[in-house]
């Protein structure tokens, strides 16, 4: 079926996560480090809906965090300022012109995270993207995190639309994979991880943001 919304991951996808990955090389960290926290992180994630608790993406983030510079020998006081960056992440160059692009030709942006509301309308409206975006839908509202399929059914009934006339554009195949249990169309952005990592059928990809768009728009 035609796609009606478009649902965008933010951290990694829309946004670049060079910052913190800078921020923890000049504490002494090897570049994979960011992606060390990042696994720590998410993992901690769902470990913590597993077991039914929920808690803020910051109060995952930041003891995964300590946890890897432990780990690498450099002191935990680091963290807060790693931690800071997040909130100050420059858009992927190609972010605002494909959003606009989907926006303008009538579709409903909504952007889908495991991080903050309140992270995720400062990263939009620095970017200049928050006036196309229809809303924020974040775990907080769920009590679960990606890529439970609760998340994205969340974002169903917030759109009022069948789950087959939204997309999940995401650069995470984990997040893409969840959106398919629930019945979303997706695609990879596979700049990331570069390889399909998951022992199911590699979904749609893109390289870029830009041919994500192009992809949805000429489906449509």
């Amino acid at each position: 079926m035609p796609t009606k919304a478009v649902c965008f991951d933010v951290m990694g996808t829309l946004f670049d996560l060079s910052a913190a990955r800078r921020r923890l090389e000049a504490l002494g960290a090897p570049p994979l480090a960011l992606e060390a926290w990042f696994h720590r992180a998410l993992h901690t994630a769902t470990s913590i809906t597993l077991t039914g608790d929920f808690r803020p993406f910051p109060d995952l983030a930041k003891p995964a965090l300590e946890s890897v510079l432990a780990q690498l020998d450099i002191p935990p006081e680091g963290a807060t300022e790693v931690l800071a960056s997040l909130g100050e992440l420059d858009a992927h160059p190609d972010a605002p012109g494909a959003v606009e692009r989907l926006a303008s030709s009538g579709l409903r942006i909504v952007a889908l995270t495991n991080g903050t509301r309140e992270n995720t309308r400062k990263l939009l409206a620095g970017a200049g993207m928050a006036e196309h975006f229809e809303r924020v839908v974040a775990t907080e509202d769920v009590g679960v995190y990606k890529p439970h399929r609760d998340v994205y059914l969340r974002a169903v009934a917030e759109l009022d639309l069948p789950a087959s006339e939204i997309t999940l554009v995401a650069a995470h195949a984990w997040d893409v994979m969840g959106a398919r249990s629930a019945g979303l169309d997706a695609i990879w952005i596979s700049r990331l991880e570069r390889r399909w990592p998951l022992p199911v059928p590699q979904a749609s990809s893109a390289a870029d943001l830009g041919e994500a768009a192009e992809r949805i728009l000429g489906a449509n």
